[in-house]
């Protein structure tokens, strides 16, 4: 658990805040070289490779099993490498540092957060429909994403509006499925991804990795963000 209300000395390269679904969504880039990218994908693939489907309770209360290969809860199984994620607190710190000083807040607070996760996906592996109980805010870094190959999360619309819209197939011929700020229209939406992408969103939203055929091993980073006691 790392506290932030301390200066984080990174690069960070911004793209926006936008709002999806009117929920605000940081969008910023890791530089590769900054962060040990390579051994990373190297500990994460063997674990990967040893068991295609990893911590598969994660679900079991449900109908539909996610059969993915993610840690959750599952850091002290000596089956698997020990992922050693230190070299991307820095960057992440900067990151969540500048969503929060680009949001609008009535007094000065302190937060913390956490890596809780990874996940690898291949051939058709799916992961259900979730938010993030125990958090304010949540973040996904794309570690290895091949836009050719692979789907980014997909995020669900919760809000009952888009069901009453009137002539609603008009408003989505007409305006860009791929513009957040159209979001309102769908009952889902799936953000322009990209590897080495870093996304933080409010913890509610729930979102969901779709199976899809592949031959290359799609792999996030996931963690959540707690805010604490004002200054």
């Amino acid at each position: 658990l790392f506290q932030c209300h301390q200066e984080l000395l990174c690069r960070t390269v911004f793209i926006m805040i936008r709002y999806l679904f009117g929920l605000p969504f940081g969008c910023y880039f890791m530089q590769p070289h900054d962060y040990d990218k390579d051994n990373l994908k190297i500990k994460i693939l063997e674990n990967f490779e040893k068991q295609p489907v990893r911590n598969d309770n994660w679900s079991k209360d449900t109908f539909i099993d996610t059969n993915i290969h993610h840690s959750y809860g599952d850091d002290d199984n000596n089956n698997f490498n020990k992922i050693d994620f230190s070299s991307l607190v820095p960057t992440y710190g900067n990151f969540i540092r500048d969503y929060f000083k680009r949001m609008s807040t009535a007094k000065k607070f302190k937060y913390d957060f956490k890596i809780v996760n990874y996940t690898c996906t291949k051939e058709d592996q799916f992961m259900i429909p979730h938010i993030h109980t125990d958090s304010n805010f949540s973040f996904i870094h794309y570690l290895q994403f091949d836009k050719k190959q692979h789907l980014g999360t997909i995020f669900l619309n919760s809000h009952s509006f888009s069901d009453y819209l009137w002539d609603k197939d008009k408003l989505t011929s007409i305006f860009d499925r791929q513009d957040l700020n159209n979001s309102y229209l769908y009952k889902e939406f799936m953000l322009g991804t990209k590897e080495d992408m870093f996304i933080i969103f409010p913890s509610c939203v729930f979102h969901l990795v779709a199976p899809k055929k592949y031959t290359k091993e799609r792999i996030t980073v996931v963690g959540n963000i707690n805010i604490n006691e004002s200054n």
